[in-house]
């Protein structure tokens, strides 16, 4: 039976592994300053994951595995905390929350690992496995974001326009029965 590779191992069709991710982020290291800050924890965080799947791909014991494992757990609880003290712009992207969201599972597949390792057994590498996919998920999630917060410029504030009042526009259900009636 073929044995199916690592996804820290896997390349993508530009060759790219979490490594290189985290490379090219402190590369793009553009935009605002939050921006530079979520990037330089993405890459932090990139490096960690990608040593700790190293290490535990090299067959390390699980006792020299767990204490990696609390420091990312740890790592990824800032970066939790990080992540809800950004500014209401970046909460407005759908992106954020499903980052955020992916972010949770990270930490949830992690905290399984983690139980795998203390109990042994069969299902550690199955539970390794999902961490790893879970990493790779929530990395291009991150990617995702930061995208979308570069291209997305912050919203100009609304200048008032003399006399005119703003216009209603008026619930969507009102919206729609004037379409319907058109």
């Amino acid at each position: 039976m073929a044995r199916r590779p690592s996804p820290t191992t896997l390349r993508t069709t530009s060759g790219a592994t979490l490594a290189d991710l985290a490379r090219q982020l402190r590369l793009d290291a553009g935009g605002d300053a939050q921006a530079r800050e979520l990037r330089d924890a993405l890459g932090a965080l990139s490096a960690q994951i990608e040593a700790l799947a190293r290490a535990r791909h090299q067959a390390r014991r699980a006792q020299d595995l767990l204490a990696q494992v609390d420091a990312l757990a740890q790592a990824l609880r800032r970066h939790s905390h990080q992540l809800t003290a950004l500014d209401p712009h970046w909460h407005a992207l759908p992106e954020c929350d499903a980052y955020a969201h992916g972010v949770a599972q990270l930490q949830d597949t992690l905290q399984a690992w983690q139980d795998a390792l203390h109990q042994g057994g069969a299902q550690e590498p199955r539970v390794f496995s999902a961490f790893e996919v879970q990493a790779w998920r929530a990395l291009g999630q991150a990617l995702v974001l930061l995208d979308f917060h570069d291209d997305d410029p912050l919203p100009a504030p609304v200048q008032p326009r003399g006399d005119v009042p703003p216009r209603r526009v008026g619930s969507a259900l009102a919206r729609l029965r004037r379409w319907w009636r058109m």
